[in-house]
């Protein structure tokens, strides 16, 4: 179960090596989009059309929204709930990652997976155009320790020989006008190298020795020392540690990392949640061909071979999950709107928190009252087509001023652009005809996702995006004429934010019991974590209890 992101290199993968001769993009791409249909519920699918998009890609919120917030006056419309017309031994609710991986250990016994929306992979999907896979989501991978769950998936999938490992040593920050430069040996800041170098051994330390594992087990740091850093912030953690000897330059990229990873500020982001990934990256990052949604491709591929497509619903939203005498009942409205009761012996709910809170009126005063105590926060993916293939620096690189911006709140939302970019073939080796640049502007503040909703929201922040691709094209000595199109997706509640005190008072093993002994939960927001690691580890967890069970 451990994904502590050892041992990359005994993968067998070095710089994507034995992705471009053993997995090439084209044949995998000419294999699986044969058909570019809208209603392939694919992570991964071609862009039918114009590059360009009128609207949002992203969350699909319309149909939840509507129903949700009266289910019961729902089902009434609809002529009441219906008899159990389907047996399964479990049934999983969401096809996001944690809902993927869940089907995936429990694959043995023919699970049903059910997805609201058009597409498995929740924000893990991507899109392909021209031949140019880019994430619409989630972007990369930590390292995954040899053995691990994690890897062997990664292998049995099919996934594991297109990932590119970028070294810590790699990566590069955009420095205004200075172009691509080094922040980790001192290219960035050359007055700060020594103690820059010497906060990077500490973190290698710290991932060698004691690192914080989410969820927590033993080999790495003991839980009383878990729960310690818990107690405190990320900037706390910093200044009590490094008092004011940290470099500024390192403060402004520990906050826009923060801001891109958890949707939060480091003055808000508990220090062992915020260590968990920083300290792992020190062993640099795994990218692959569309981001996270070439992962969530592979998987679903594998789900497809082994349990049939009628195990793999989309457009199928779950409006109740309640035990019975016989079992779990699991009522659906499918995609063709009819009212079903689906019976099955165990229930994976792995949608969100602020979902299942609807979903499963059986739920203890303890989950319910976490499940609403969870906060999340928003982001906006932009991707943007050049008409050239253009060398890319590194595969992500945050965008420096030379400043450590202050933590924004409604009112004062900050004047930063974006926090980071990613170089989307940089994972194929540059070997697409065109290039994407894919930018992340997160909203790392409370109310900020009302605002992504309102009417002009779309023309606002595709303004803003727009205005701050020409900066990315000078730094790459790219002309503005180059720019080919821009796509925008918005998610607005995928980050579950990762705040201090979770840890500490045993919250994460909240969500580890199931309601009712049947009842299971498995998502990143079990360790309000936000990221693939924990969806996966979350989903081992409920499948191996499951397991036992029946």
């Amino acid at each position: 179960m451990s994904v502590d992101r050892r041992d990359f290199l005994k993968l067998g993968l070095q710089s994507g090596l034995a992705y471009l001769t053993l997995n090439p993009v084209s044949q995998v791409l000419a294999q699986n989009y044969a058909r570019r249909v809208q209603a392939d519920p694919s992570p991964l699918r071609p862009v039918v059309g114009p590059f360009s998009s009128t609207n949002f890609n992203g969350d699909e919120y319309t149909r939840p929204h509507n129903i949700l917030w009266d289910i019961a006056g729902y089902v009434q419309s609809k002529g009441g709930k219906p008899a159990v017309s389907e047996k399964r031994d479990v049934v999983i609710v969401g096809g996001g990652i944690s809902g993927l991986s869940s089907a995936y250990f429990l694959q043995g016994k023919r699970p049903l997976l059910l997805e609201q929306g058009t597409q498995f992979g929740g924000n893990s999907k991507g899109e392909i155009f021209e031949g140019a896979p880019f994430s619409i989501g989630a972007a990369y991978l930590t390292v995954p320790e040899q053995g691990s769950s994690l890897h062997r998936m990664l292998h049995t999938v099919g996934a594991l020989p297109a990932g590119r490992h970028e070294k810590d040593t790699d990566a590069k920050v955009m420095v205004g006008t200075r172009g691509f430069q080094s922040l980790w040996n001192g290219e960035a800041d050359p007055d700060n190298k020594g103690a820059i170098e010497q906060i990077v051994k500490d973190f290698t330390a710290i991932n060698e020795k004691a690192y914080p594992s989410i969820p927590w087990q033993p080999g790495g740091m003991n839980r009383r020392e878990m729960e310690q850093l818990d107690q405190g912030t990320f900037l706390q953690w910093l200044q009590q540690r490094y008092g004011n000897k940290i470099p500024a330059s390192l403060l402004e990229y520990f906050q826009l990392y923060c801001w891109s990873s958890f949707g939060g500020s480091i003055d808000e982001i508990s220090a062992a949640q915020a260590l968990n990934f920083l300290v792992a990256e020190t062993e640099g990052i795994v990218a692959f061909p569309g981001g996270n949604s070439y992962v969530a491709q592979m998987m679903y591929q594998h789900l497809l071979r082994t349990l049939g497509p009628d195990s793999l619903r989309s457009n199928t939203i779950v409006l109740e999950v309640k035990t019975t005498p016989q079992g779990v009942e699991v009522l659906i409205e499918d995609a063709a709107g009819q009212l079903k009761t689906i019976l099955c012996k165990a229930c994976v709910v792995a949608s969100p928190k602020n979902v299942a809170n609807f979903l499963v009126p059986e739920m203890t005063p303890q989950q319910r009252a976490l499940a609403k105590s969870i906060q999340y926060r928003a982001y906006v993916v932009a991707n943007v087509a050049l008409n050239q293939r253009v060398p890319s620096p590194c595969f992500d690189a945050f965008r420096m001023e030379g400043n450590v911006p202050p933590s924004p709140r409604f009112g004062k939302p900050g004047r930063r652009p974006f926090a980071d970019v990613c170089f989307a073939n940089w994972a194929m080796g540059d070997r697409a005809n065109r290039s994407i640049l894919t930018i992340y502007k997160p909203f790392p503040y409370d109310g900020a996702r009302n605002t992504l909703y309102d009417g002009p929201a779309f023309e606002r922040v595709q303004k803003e995006v727009a205005a701050s691709v020409g900066e990315i094209l000078q730094a790459m000595k790219v002309p503005m004429a180059s720019i080919g199109g821009l796509r925008l997706s918005r998610w607005g509640h995928s980050l579950p934010l990762a705040a201090p005190r979770f840890f500490s008072t045993r919250q994460d093993e909240i969500f580890m019991t199931p309601t009712n002994g049947r009842i299971f939960y498995a998502n990143q927001d079990n360790m309000i974590n936000p990221s693939f690691e924990a969806a996966f580890d979350c989903a081992e967890i409920a499948a191996s209890q499951i397991l036992r069970m029946i």
